[in-house]
């Protein structure tokens, strides 16, 4: 055990994270749940301390099926404290575990698994940069792109070598720019606050919970939650493996999950729609020269220290594109719950209207309740001008929400010259500073 961790994990609390993390996943098994980093799969089956198979990222191993039938691995590694360091020798064994198992073909498909690394909490840094790098793996189309861009930028540069010096100590050798750009496209970090007093992955769980009960059970969703893990506790001890034919029948029945899968593929749908709203912009910056990478860099960095982020200029300057480009990087990692709006949409009503009309009786935070295992929740709302003259009852509940749901982050765009009677009229009551 790395000599950094915490209270917590030296009284045992390192093996209570790893054990709610595996019931988040459990229970994500239980309803039909998604699945980060998968667009559309869901748990087939689930196996703990999956070593014994040939492993070695081994503490949590899901087999998911796809839309089209495609069999994905999902291998987890849960450390609640993990400090991310070339002088860690966790962190180098985990990392190069990771390796291990990326470059075994007889376990491992690399152009469909994924390699998790969980901890319960993100430095600025790991989520502005190493996070980032995570991401534009994604979506780059050529390791040539995703190296120069990583090369461009110092901090970015940092994790980048990190991760090159690490691995060649695995390997023997330099991975190659391949070889590294195809390790980013299957590996991640996910960020889940289970341990901490205030835990927002553990409240959208138990918000999944009161949604998808079956209406016959009389427990409440704590004591739900406290049945999987104890369930989950055990089957861990004993590298318990699960499918859909073995699964406890006593807990499955708890669940109505036929209710939370249409939902949650509702809601999915709402997003990809949102998705395809951002696909119709014209993806150009107007005349201005600095480059888009540097626009990029600077919402990151906003974002890293509050959860708005206002984007504005001149008609025709190109706000809308910025803010595409920037939200294509973020969905492309299939680890995020994207909501797009126009400004005009909350011109009028308030924002539960706006959703009943679409046949959703949640509010917004619990709407991104339902992806809890999703760690990038953003809301992108264009042309925000066009509320200057409008009563916006819907936007200043969407404003309200997000100052209480700090995992929401909102990104906006507005003309230059209504900023100061937007900031009057909705951001100042909200001490929110565009």
């Amino acid at each position: 055990m790395s000599t950094e961790s915490n209270v917590y994990s030296q009284g045992g609390g390192g093996t209570t994270y790893e054990f709610e993390v595996n019931t988040a996943f459990m229970i994500q098994f239980f309803i039909g749940g998604a699945v980060p980093g998968l667009d559309g799969s869901q748990i087939e089956s689930i196996r703990f301390q999956s070593g014994s198979l040939g492993y070695k990222t081994d503490d949590l191993l899901l087999q998911c099926l796809s839309n089209t039938g495609e069999i994905q691995r999902v291998l987890l590694q849960v450390k609640h404290v993990l400090t991310i360091s070339e002088k860690n020798t966790l962190f180098q064994d985990v990392l190069q575990r990771a390796w291990q198992d990326f470059t075994n073909r007889d376990l491992f498909n690399q152009s469909s698994d994924k390699i998790y690394l969980v901890k319960s909490y993100l430095t600025t840094d790991e989520k502005k940069h190493l996070k980032t790098l995570c991401n534009w793996a994604k979506v780059k189309q050529s390791s040539s792109d995703f190296i120069n861009e990583a090369n461009r930028i110092s901090a970015k540069k940092f994790y980048l070598d990190l991760f090159i010096k690490l691995l060649a100590d695995e390997k023997g050798s330099t991975p190659t720019d391949e070889e590294l750009f195809s390790f980013f496209r299957c590996f991640d970090i996910l960020e889940l606050d289970f341990g901490e007093n205030v835990s927002t992955a553990k409240s959208s769980f138990l918000t999944i919970i009161e949604h998808s009960k079956d209406e016959n059970c009389l427990l409440l969703p704590f004591q739900i939650w406290s049945e999987v893990f104890s369930f989950v506790s055990h089957a861990d001890n004993k590298g318990g493996s699960f499918d859909r034919a073995n699964l406890p029948s006593h807990i499955l029945a708890y669940f109505k999950s036929s209710y939370y899968v249409s939902l949650q593929r509702r809601l999915k749908q709402i997003s990809i729609q949102s998705i395809e709203i951002l696909d119709l912009i014209d993806d150009s910056i107007g005349t201005f020269s600095m480059s888009r990478g540097d626009y990029q860099e600077k919402i990151y960095a906003e974002f890293s220290r509050n959860n708005q982020v206002l984007i504005t200029g001149e008609p025709g300057s190109g706000k809308s594109a910025i803010a595409r480009q920037f939200l294509k990087t973020v969905i492309s990692s299939n680890n995020s719950f994207l909501l797009v709006f126009r400004a005009d949409e909350f011109g009028r009503g308030n924002l539960r209207d706006y959703f009943s009309g679409l046949d959703i009786q949640l509010s917004i935070t619990e709407i991104f309740r339902f992806f809890p295992l999703h760690t990038l929740h953003f809301i992108y709302v264009d042309a925000l001008e066009k509320l200057s003259e409008s009563e916006g009852i819907a936007f200043k509940q969407l404003l309200s929400a997000i100052v209480h749901f700090p995992h929401i982050k909102l990104l906006s765009t507005c003309r230059e010259a209504e900023l100061p009677l937007l900031r009057l009229k909705y951001f100042s009551a909200y001490e929110i500073t565009p």
